[in-house]
């Protein structure tokens, strides 16, 4: 057993059981890092394939060889809807998806339909003839057109639909959790597309560099390994609640949406009755003393609740504060340093960088603005 054989089986371990363990675990009920689950899954059973032919171990278990290239298509549908769900809340698929999805399947299944049909004897006969390795190299996937279909055209096409929902919500969303999801994701995408696209090229001078003219499945294995691990990665971040990233839905909680919505309510009511935004050194255990409450729950509820982090949250009440005090005939003469430390802001650049966040102007022209709507 060589080291690819031991890393392709390792990683479909590890992303089979994550996949598995959070799809039984929260049911249906999950949102979003559903669909990031199918995915780990997909691509685990990819790894699974490619390490079973490297592997050769494909010879006990000669019912799931099929010929050809094992490219599944359901990856990139999968993901888009993943992006989708993150990019909007209320996302769930409808008919036209499922009739997607259906029509992917019935593809697949035609495609490999032959192979599927034959018996084990023969998939065993077919599997000696493979492994005799009389290729000229690498089989070429844009010489033929079901390749080219599967591997480039449609992989394209969702890519491209998966690019455009991460323009549109990137151009208007000030999530920051979600953006940096978001950009996780586009580049995994992108490189996984490159990757499957110009995959004949990289196996080509490998094999010419090495003379192994199975050279694809290490490389796949290592590769779809890299993927599974990032993935992984990020459906244990989300889970535990981090701050820089939107967290699973009621991860790590006993709260539910109700329980968020009357938290968010007091903690904006405290907070304007009393303006704490306007201290310095307002921060989350201050908050939590006021409220008499837990600081860990407060966070959680503003990190999960909004998806957005607290000193983002408090800064957001400053920064209304700030325009409310721009617009005042009697703080004309006070400079806009002073205005920033009256609204609770430590520095000029601070306050600056909030409001600019918040409003897509400058204190400046924010004020020039206002200036002309009451002309």
């Amino acid at each position: 057993m060589d080291y690819f054989t031991v890393l392709g089986f390792s990683f479909f371990g590890i992303g089979s059981f994550l996949s598995l363990f959070f799809i039984l675990r929260k049911g249906l009920n999950d949102g979003g890092y559903l669909f990031l689950y199918f995915l780990l899954f997909l691509l685990s059973y990819e790894l699974f394939y490619k390490t079973l032919i490297h592997s050769e171990v494909i010879y006990s278990f000669p019912a799931l060889y099929i010929s050809g290239r094992f490219f599944n298509l359901l990856v990139y549908p999968v993901f888009l809807f993943f992006v989708l769900s993150i990019t909007r809340p209320n996302f769930r698929l409808s008919v036209k998806h499922w009739i997607l999805i259906s029509t992917i399947i019935a593809f697949i299944l035609i495609n490999y339909l032959p192979s599927l049909s034959l018996s084990i004897d023969q998939k065993l006969e077919n599997l000696h003839l493979f492994y005799k390795d009389t290729r000229p190299g690498p089989f070429n996937y844009w010489k033929n057109w079901q390749t080219l279909l599967k591997g480039t055209i449609i992989p394209l096409v969702f890519v491209s639909l998966t690019a455009f929902e991460f323009y549109r919500f990137t151009k208007d969303n000030h999530s920051r959790p979600k953006k940096i999801l978001l950009y996780i994701l586009l580049t995994v995408i992108s490189f996984f597309f490159l990757f499957t696209v110009f995959s004949n090229l990289i196996y080509k001078r490998l094999e010419m560099a090495s003379g192994w003219s199975m050279i694809e499945w290490p490389v796949d294995i290592f590769f779809l390994s890299g993927v599974i691990a990032l993935l992984s990665i990020i459906a244990l971040l989300v889970n535990s609640g981090v701050a820089f990233l939107p967290p699973s839905k009621y991860a790590s909680s006993s709260l539910n949406k109700n329980s968020y919505d009357e938290m968010l309510s007091e903690i904006s009511r405290v907070i304007r009755e009393k303006q704490l935004y306007k201290q310095f050194d307002f921060n989350l255990q201050l908050l939590s003393d006021e409220l008499n409450s837990n600081s860990s729950y407060i966070s959680q509820t503003i990190n999960h609740g909004l998806g957005i982090r607290f000193n983002d949250y408090i800064n957001q009440f400053r920064v209304e504060e700030a325009k409310l005090q721009l617009r005042s005939p009697e703080n004309k003469h006070i400079t806009i340093e002073a205005i920033s430390e009256l609204c609770g802001f430590k520095s000029k650049s601070t306050f600056f960088r909030a409001f600019k966040k918040e409003t897509g102007l400058t204190p400046k022209q924010f004020v020039q603005d206002s200036k002309k709507g009451s002309n």
